[in-house]
């Protein structure tokens, strides 16, 4: 009697620190990211472990495990083990595969996020990362109107990655269209406009481009999904042209002037100049295209990835030893080959077969967070690279996480039936 009397007590010491540490998470998760990424990098892996210690008995983890949102990252990095293992010059070297931890501790979180679902709702969602990309704007509007900063974001990381973050918070932040209430519908709608205004004020180019596609998806979802009532369409058609209103101001600003791959190989096939970060990383996916055929099966590994690159460039090519090829693609088909070339593709679609597995009635919050993430890390990642890089991947860790969670039944029955 004592022992149940005491676990009894202990359920429900824990059932009151699930609350606080989910809102936590939130603040971490949506709104540090863009503004203080180092500690939001670090108070991530706090939280996923004081989630693991409280949730050890009471979650169903072999069920978690059988989900593709969890199951399909954790393949992938048992891939990249083996490839580590096959190439590793030391066994240090098979170690490295921790650089995508963040992914393989989705499953606590989205454990955690099951304890509270009425907390950790679309609407929730929505406001945490609109704070997240306002902040962005605030950061990027400091750096380039009082500090004077050539490129927003410098201050608190590196410009790109700044933009790449800010991108996603902003397209995350849409999710909240699906609360009840139109203030908040309405609020979210201004995110991608602040993500977009950072990432100008950063000077990136790859986020500037990847906004098309990130919004061309985002709307196609959200027309997609049946039952919209009067209210939530204004909200649409306003989120819409203020997205295109965007793209056009950009467009005239010469914001894509010919920034994308495909514009600066026909310049190069033309024998036409090109600017020299381009020119770099042309080279280095010359590079690791030869890298890969040298080792098309297990790769190079992630030690040997700058080494690998630079003995298949040309001796007076421009190549300054980066820490990565500036493309997730080529990365991985350096570092794992064929094979790491299929772990990327396990880590890329992990959120949306998760989302699609769902069945009905289906979780449209959880297939809209699914396609602009997948859609926006693989845009992002042909200009940068983005799993593998710790803070965009807790980022991705923590959505992947959130779409585990509200493709489940508990968030659906959680939701609040929303306003006609």
């Amino acid at each position: 009697m004592v022992r149940i009397l005491s676990a009894r007590n202990q359920s429900l010491q824990t059932a009151r620190l699930l609350p606080p540490l989910a809102a936590v998470a939130l603040l971490v998760g949506l709104v540090l990211p863009t503004v203080l990424p180092e500690a939001a990098n670090v108070s991530f892996f706090v939280v996923a472990g004081l989630a693991i210690l409280l949730l050890a008995r009471s979650t169903a983890w072999g069920s978690m495990l059988r989900r593709p949102g969890i199951a399909m990252p954790l393949l992938g990095g048992a891939i990249l083990t083996v490839c580590f293992a096959i190439t590793a010059r030391e066994p240090s070297h098979v170690l490295t595969v921790a650089y995508f931890m963040p992914l393989f501790l989705a499953a606590p979180l989205a454990g955690l996020f099951a304890r509270v679902p009425g907390l950790m709702t679309p609407q929730a969602i929505g406001l945490a990362a609109t704070a997240g990309a306002a902040g962005a704007a605030a950061v990027a509007l400091f750096d380039a109107l009082v500090l004077g900063l050539p490129r927003a974001g410098v201050s608190v990381n590196n410009p790109i990655h700044f933009a790449d973050l800010a991108l996603t918070l902003g397209f995350v932040a849409l999710v909240g269209v699906y609360s009840d209430r139109r203030w908040v519908r309405l609020l979210v709608i201004a995110a991608p406009a602040c993500a977009f205004v950072a990432v100008l004020l950063s000077g990136s180019r790859g986020p500037t481009v990847a906004f098309v596609p990130m919004l061309t998806v985002a709307l196609l979802v959200l027309l997609a999904h049946e039952g919209w009532g009067r209210g939530k369409w204004l909200t649409l058609v306003v989120a819409a042209v203020v997205g295109l209103a965007l793209a056009v101001l950009a467009w005239k600003l010469g914001a894509f002037a010919e920034v994308t791959a495909f514009a600066d190989i026909i310049k190069v096939l033309r024998s036409e100049t090109v600017d020299g970060s381009t020119a770099k990383r042309l080279v280095m996916y010359w590079g690791a295209f030869e890298a890969f055929l040298s080792s098309p099966v297990f790769g190079h590994g992630l030690v040997d990835l700058t080494e690998a690159v630079a003995r298949h460039v040309p001796p007076d090519a421009p190549f300054e030893s980066p820490p990565h090829m500036h493309n997730d693609i080529a990365d991985f088909a350096v570092v794992g080959g064929t094979l790491g070339l299929f772990a990327y593709g396990l880590f890329l679609l992990a959120p949306l077969a998760e989302a699609i597995s769902a069945g009905r009635p289906r979780p449209w919050p959880a297939i809209y967070l699914a396609s602009v993430l997948c859609v926006g890390y693989l845009s992002m990642g042909m200009t940068n690279a983005m799993l593998g890089i710790l803070s965009q991947t807790v980022l991705y860790g923590f959505c992947l996480a959130l779409v585990v969670h509200l493709a489940s039944p508990h968030a659906a029955a959680a939701k609040v039936e929303p306003a006609r």
